[in-house]
Protein backbone atom coordinates (compact mmCIF):
# COMPACT_ATOMS: atom_id res chain seq x y z
CA UNK A 1 0.00 0.00 0.00
CA UNK A 2 2.54 2.23 0.70
CA UNK A 3 3.55 2.16 -3.04
CA UNK A 4 0.17 3.86 -3.52
CA UNK A 5 0.90 6.49 -0.90
CA UNK A 6 -1.74 5.04 1.17
CA UNK A 7 -0.58 4.46 4.73
CA UNK A 8 -2.66 2.61 7.81
CA UNK A 9 -2.10 4.28 11.40
CA UNK A 10 -1.29 0.70 12.94
CA UNK A 11 -2.98 2.61 16.05
CA UNK A 12 -5.94 3.38 15.13
CA UNK A 13 -8.02 2.86 11.38
CA UNK A 14 -7.43 6.48 10.20
CA UNK A 15 -5.83 6.60 6.41
CA UNK A 16 -3.25 9.01 5.24
CA UNK A 17 -1.74 9.43 2.09
CA UNK A 18 1.22 11.30 -0.29
CA UNK A 19 1.21 12.81 -3.35
CA UNK A 20 0.43 9.77 -5.83
CA UNK A 21 1.75 10.48 -9.50
CA UNK A 22 2.97 8.96 -12.57
CA UNK A 23 6.20 7.96 -11.63
CA UNK A 24 4.71 6.09 -8.39
CA UNK A 25 2.71 4.31 -10.78
CA UNK A 26 5.22 3.05 -12.65
CA UNK A 27 6.90 1.41 -9.65
CA UNK A 28 4.22 0.40 -8.25
CA UNK A 29 3.95 -2.15 -11.58
CA UNK A 30 7.62 -2.35 -12.67
CA UNK A 31 9.22 -2.61 -15.81
CA UNK A 32 7.32 -5.13 -18.85
CA UNK A 33 10.71 -7.49 -18.22
CA UNK A 34 9.93 -7.93 -14.54
CA UNK A 35 5.94 -8.90 -15.75
CA UNK A 36 5.96 -12.45 -14.98
CA UNK A 37 8.09 -12.54 -12.07
CA UNK A 38 5.32 -9.81 -10.26
CA UNK A 39 2.24 -11.03 -11.41
CA UNK A 40 1.45 -12.04 -7.85
CA UNK A 41 3.31 -9.58 -6.21
CA UNK A 42 0.89 -7.41 -8.12
CA UNK A 43 -2.16 -9.33 -7.37
CA UNK A 44 -1.18 -9.03 -3.62
CA UNK A 45 -0.96 -5.50 -3.86
CA UNK A 46 -4.16 -4.94 -5.48
CA UNK A 47 -5.28 -7.51 -2.65
CA UNK A 48 -4.00 -4.86 0.13
CA UNK A 49 -5.41 -1.80 -1.92
CA UNK A 50 -8.84 -3.03 -2.35
CA UNK A 51 -8.72 -4.42 1.52
CA UNK A 52 -7.84 -1.16 2.50
CA UNK A 53 -10.57 0.55 -0.03
CA UNK A 54 -13.08 -2.00 1.55
CA UNK A 55 -13.25 -0.78 5.12
CA UNK A 56 -16.20 -2.50 6.16
CA UNK A 57 -14.36 -5.49 4.73
CA UNK A 58 -17.65 -6.77 2.71
CA UNK A 59 -15.65 -7.90 -0.18
CA UNK A 60 -16.91 -4.47 -1.93
CA UNK A 61 -16.40 -1.09 -2.39
CA UNK A 62 -19.22 1.00 -2.38
CA UNK A 63 -19.48 4.56 -3.16
CA UNK A 64 -18.83 6.21 0.19
CA UNK A 65 -15.68 3.91 0.57
CA UNK A 66 -14.67 4.94 -2.58
CA UNK A 67 -15.35 8.67 -1.72
CA UNK A 68 -13.21 8.46 1.33
CA UNK A 69 -9.95 7.18 -0.30
CA UNK A 70 -10.28 9.64 -3.21
CA UNK A 71 -11.14 12.33 -1.26
CA UNK A 72 -7.72 10.90 1.25
CA UNK A 73 -5.70 10.90 -2.35
CA UNK A 74 -6.58 14.45 -2.86
CA UNK A 75 -9.29 13.97 -6.14
CA UNK A 76 -11.56 16.71 -5.33
CA UNK A 77 -14.38 15.48 -7.71
CA UNK A 78 -14.52 12.66 -4.98
CA UNK A 79 -16.44 15.24 -2.64
CA UNK A 80 -19.55 14.34 -4.36
CA UNK A 81 -20.96 11.26 -3.46
CA UNK A 82 -22.95 11.04 -7.00
CA UNK A 83 -19.62 11.69 -8.88
CA UNK A 84 -18.22 8.12 -6.68
CA UNK A 85 -21.48 6.23 -7.74
CA UNK A 86 -20.67 7.03 -11.65
CA UNK A 87 -17.08 5.99 -11.16
CA UNK A 88 -18.61 2.40 -9.72
CA UNK A 89 -21.44 2.53 -12.45
CA UNK A 90 -18.41 2.72 -15.10
CA UNK A 91 -16.74 -0.27 -13.59
CA UNK A 92 -19.55 -2.49 -11.92
CA UNK A 93 -19.47 -5.39 -14.40
CA UNK A 94 -22.30 -7.02 -13.14
CA UNK A 95 -24.81 -4.54 -11.95
CA UNK A 96 -25.02 -4.37 -7.99
CA UNK A 97 -24.35 -1.00 -7.71
CA UNK A 98 -20.44 -2.09 -6.15
CA UNK A 99 -17.04 -2.89 -7.13
CA UNK A 100 -16.18 -6.23 -6.32
CA UNK A 101 -12.47 -7.84 -6.47
CA UNK A 102 -12.51 -9.26 -9.97
CA UNK A 103 -14.27 -5.57 -11.44
CA UNK A 104 -11.62 -3.30 -8.84
CA UNK A 105 -8.30 -5.72 -11.19
CA UNK A 106 -9.97 -4.59 -14.57
CA UNK A 107 -10.39 -0.80 -13.18
CA UNK A 108 -6.67 -0.63 -12.03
Amino acid sequence: MGKLGIFCNPEGDKLYHERFDSDNFRDLFGDEEEEDNNDSNIMQELGEAFDVIDENRDGFIDEMELQKVLCALGFKEAAELDNCRKMILAFDENGDGKIDFEEFVEMI
